[in-house]
């Protein structure tokens, strides 16, 4: 009878045991799960990095243009109908996370960010000012033709700061700055060889 009841008592605490191990490895494994660094976390990671992605660069031209430019309200003092304008604008220069190739090979993550890109630029319409040589003087003025002097020029700083290796700058600056960020994940810092591409 005391055999019986030692058998139970053995018994129910074998069963207690097995139920506290499966509590425990359950648990472990559904915080490996949560911890597990997968492209679909990596994306989310990547889209949350949104401000850290791109640079906005501000910048000033000085320009040499003719009365053909078309300024309002504006005599142009020079006979020979050449002047000086300035303007200032503002470009967004980055990635789009959204469209980053991720690719997870044993203890390597490889990001590939895409090729560096204008995603908006503006011309301050206010900002532009023709000088005035008779008075030595800027004068800030307006043009007929805005839209087709913005977009001539638009084009012309991009690629001046193409050749100026401003975009280099700006894929060297981002992916230090993703790269810095994705290693604030102890997963990723401790247990992968990272690599982030960004073109330029």
């Amino acid at each position: 009878m005391h055999s019986k009841k030692k058998n139970l008592i053995i018994s129910i605490i074998i069963i207690g045991v097995v139920v506290v191990l499966v509590f425990i490895a359950g648990t472990f494994y559904r915080f490996q799960d949560q911890h597990a660094i997968t492209k679909q976390s990596l994306k989310t990671m990547l889209n949350s990095f949104e401000d850290i992605s791109s640079i906005t660069y501000d910048y000033s031209r000085v320009g040499r243009f003719d009365d053909s430019l078309g300024v309002q309200d504006w005599k142009n003092p020079n006979p020979k109908g050449y002047f000086l304008m300035t303007y200032r604008g503002d470009m967004e220069i980055g990635v789009k996370p959204e469209l980053a190739k991720i690719t997870i090979a044993d203890q390597k993550i490889s990001i590939d960010m895409g090729q560096i890109q204008i995603l908006s630029h503006h011309i301050n319409k206010d900002s532009l000012e023709v000088y005035d040589e008779s008075a030595n003087v800027f004068t800030k003025v307006k043009l007929k033709e805005y839209q087709a002097f913005q977009t001539s020029q638009k084009k012309q700083v991009e690629e001046e700061e193409k050749v100026k290796g401003t975009y280099q700058q700006v894929a060297k600056r981002i992916r230090k700055q993703i790269s810095t960020a994705l290693k604030a994940n102890d997963s990723i810092r401790e247990k992968y060889h990272l690599e982030v591409i960004v073109g330029k």
